[in-house]
């Protein structure tokens, strides 16, 4: 029988809580898996699934996680889902039939994390304000292989040569080291970060709650380039085609080129909490005003719009030639990226904040009925 559906060992950690135990690990695959926030480098929350996914879907299976999501929350290798959840735990779920893997818990109240897999261990930032701190768990052990302190992260870290970076809401970026948690700042900015940073060769970009876009460079420890907008920037940055595109509380969706300069911007008069994906020449977003925007990637021209019921926190997923997104109206949306008809919705009778993930022939979703759920 294949690995990834043979049984699953569980066992205690202290504080009475089940853990994550994969004895025989998992065999990752960088080119298919979803190993953390935006599918990885780039963030630019493309699929790259094989196989042809044509609506209608059907849901077959959902998994009751007792607890709520963050926008970004879910990771998946080698048949096993990942999920950071908001009441201070991550969640193991086996894709082929959603049953419970196992959970680690911590004593932190929170987690705004998404799950970054490495290897043995998943990278996560735990924190309620009172204890805050970023942990590897080796899930081939069951236990918490090292825990550094932090001041409060609400963003995904990102990981580049076995060091993991992420920034907080003091305006510190820092490095940790993946196999022994040693922390080291590289940067110290004055306004909080709330979003999660993109890497581009040795440049860290991220949005602060003022409105500035900054480039750390992570080889000398300092600025590269700051971009001003009008607005607080709590849109995740996407990296593309040697451009960076993000939206800002000004209203207007950005568009720069590797040297921090503006290529356009365009005025789609909605704040943003979504982040981007993209198809042939658009790069595709979502407004918390609920529509969805199609843009050329060269002019900042609209492609099409679509408006919906409700605000968008997740980001589109694009898989060939379609379109997946969850919105606060209820309903989870498959698109026609070419031109934006819905081909497709379901109703989960609550929110949905977050981010889905695509794996093979599985479409991951979440929502605030604290489930997630698994669509063919």
């Amino acid at each position: 029988m294949n690995k990834i559906y043979s049984l699953l060992i569980f066992s205690f950690l202290f504080s009475s809580c089940s853990t994550i135990t994969l004895r025989e690990g998992l065999r990752i695959d960088e080119k298919a898996d979803w190993l953390g926030s935006g599918r990885g480098e780039g963030n630019t929350n493309i699929s790259s699934s094989e196989i042809k996914l044509n609506p209608p879907f059907k849901l077959i299976w959902s998994y009751n996680a007792e607890s709520g999501f963050p926008k970004n929350s879910l990771a998946v290798s080698d048949g096993v889902l990942f999920a950071g959840c908001l009441s201070g735990s991550v969640q193991a779920v086996n894709l082929k039939n959603g049953s419970g893997i196992g959970k680690a818990s911590t004593k932190s109240k929170s987690c705004y994390s998404n799950p970054l897999i490495l290897k043995n261990i998943i990278v996560l930032a735990f924190g309620d304000g009172e204890e805050n701190f970023i942990t590897g768990y080796d899930f081939k052990k069951g236990v918490f292989k090292w825990k550094t302190s932090t001041d409060r992260i609400m963003s995904s870290p990102v990981i580049k040569n076995e060091l993991v970076y992420y920034a907080d809401t003091k305006g510190g970026v820092y490095s940790v080291n993946a196999e022994t948690g040693e922390k080291k700042r590289i940067y110290k900015n004055e306004n909080p970060f709330f979003t999660s940073p993109v890497l581009c060769g040795g440049l860290l970009v991220t949005g602060d709650s003022k409105g500035i876009l900054t480039a750390v460079d992570i080889i000398n420890e300092n600025s590269a380039w700051t971009f001003k907008t009008g607005g607080g920037i709590y849109s995740d940055v996407s990296f593309r085609n040697n451009r960076y595109f993000f939206g800002s509380d000004d209203g207007f969706f950005y568009c720069l080129d590797s040297a921090g300069s503006l290529v356009w911007k365009k005025n789609l008069s909605t704040k943003f909490l979504s982040s981007c994906s993209f198809y042939s020449d658009n790069v595709i977003t979502a407004g918390v005003n609920g529509k969805i925007y199609s843009l050329n990637i060269i002019s900042g021209e609209t492609s099409w719009e679509v408006q919906t019921g409700g605000a968008f926190s997740a980001s589109p997923v694009v898989n060939d030639d379609k379109i997946f997104i969850g919105s606060f109206d209820m309903h989870f949306y498959c698109l026609d990226a070419k031109n934006g008809r819905v081909l497709w919705k379901y109703n989960l009778e609550d929110r949905i904040r977050t981010t889905a993930v695509i794996w093979k022939k599985f479409i991951l979703v979440a929502n605030d009925d604290k489930s997630i759920y698994c669509f063919q």
